[in-house]
């Protein structure tokens, strides 16, 4: 009975260091996609944005 639930115990340490490796590992993906996202939106934004000044506005056009 003892063997049995030392070898749970190591079973139930193991299972902890896993889960805490596939934590961690996932913090970094998630980490290192938001920062692609966030370079990706801002250099969208900016194209966008001076595609945006080209645009005529009526302003810009004259009664004929």
């Amino acid at each position: 009975m003892e063997s049995l639930c030392q070898g749970e115990e190591e079973r139930q340490e193991d299972l902890d260091t896993v889960i805490t490796t596939a934590r961690e590992k996932l913090e970094e993906f998630t980490r290192k996609s938001s920062q692609f996202f966030i370079a990706s939106l801002a250099t969208f934004t900016e194209k966008f944005l001076l595609q945006l000044d080209e645009v005529l506005t009526i302003d810009d056009v004259q009664a004929a």
